[in-house]
């Protein structure tokens, strides 16, 4: 998700936990994940970028509802497998979300077929974050 007030909104029920994985999130007004306390969702394997105020270390990037105060979100560490890095997509603006060097080969196998007619389900040792599958 590219430029928009939060990448993914999570809120569930305590019988729906989502999962939120191999994503590219980019240039969000608010974060690049943000979730209620009470969503027990699993998050891992995202790139997270120039969300605001994320900075160079990712603070604020994941953002979690405070118990009470709903509405007031506090920063929360991106999980140890995410991506904090520029992910250069190719032409964004143009539709081009090939990703860059950073989001190659490093998201984990869903078991989706990620690049079509080729053999196997994805190119390379590991599926890329985000939506195109790079040769």
């Amino acid at each position: 998700m590219v430029g928009a007030l939060a990448g993914v909104v999570a809120y569930s029920t305590s019988s729906n936990h989502p999962r939120i994985q191999n994503n590219i999130l980019v240039g969000n007004a608010e974060a690049g994940i943000r979730s209620a306390t009470n969503t027990s969702q699993h998050e891992d394997h995202n790139l997270l970028f120039d969300n605001a105020g994320d900075g160079a270390s990712g603070a604020a990037a994941v953002l979690v509802e405070d118990g009470p105060d709903a509405g007031v979100y506090s920063p929360v560490s991106p999980a140890p497998s995410d991506v904090l890095a520029d992910p250069m997509l190719a032409d964004a603006p143009g539709g081009d979300m090939a990703p860059g060097p950073a989001a190659i080969d490093v998201g984990v196998d869903l078991g989706h077929d990620r690049n079509g007619g080729a053999p196997g389900l994805f190119n390379g040792s590991a599926p890329d974050l985000g939506a195109v599958e790079t040769p």
